[in-house]
């Protein structure tokens, strides 16, 4: 008797913990940003560039315009994130990367290195900067920095 208590109380707290963890599941917009930009920009039809941002920093961005705490979504996405939720990233361009890091900067990206020879640029983006960066016919993609240190060249 004691036996089959036991086993079923194994089997309703297994029971419990995936009903819980599929309930979490639902609540997390993964890979949702485009989903979210269509609810709040609902005259933009085309949101191809979001395919230009790596899918952990959409992810992050997506919380980030639910609401979600950015510095625990970042670091479970592990992503570097600041107090002034900005995202350390690398930028890869199409062109020049001198020219990108020239309009990144004016979209209010703080430079912190410029590689010309691979045309990438990194630097410190605000979390909601990031997708009007994607939008730039110079950028070609966004990744995250993971680890340490930055490319070559101080601008």
């Amino acid at each position: 008797m004691k036996v089959v208590s036991k086993v079923s109380l194994v089997i309703l707290l297994l029971l419990t913990a995936c009903d819980w963890s599929q309930s979490a599941r639902r609540d997390h917009p993964r890979g949702g940003l485009e989903e979210i930009l269509s609810t709040t920009q609902p005259k933009q039809t085309n949101f191809g560039y979001i395919k230009k941002i790596d899918s952990n920093l959409q992810n992050l961005v997506a919380d980030y315009l639910s609401g979600r705490d950015s510095a625990q979504s970042a670091r479970a996405y592990g992503i570097r994130i600041n107090n002034k939720k900005e995202v350390l990233v690398d930028i890869y361009t199409n062109d020049s990367a001198t020219a990108a890091s020239m309009q990144l900067t004016k979209l209010g990206m703080t430079v912190l290195a410029i590689n010309e020879s691979h045309n990438i640029v990194e630097g410190a983006l605000p979390i909601d900067l990031v997708i009007q960066a994607a939008q730039l016919d110079i950028v070609k993609a966004i990744m995250p920095v993971m680890g340490s240190g930055t490319n070559q060249i101080k601008p």
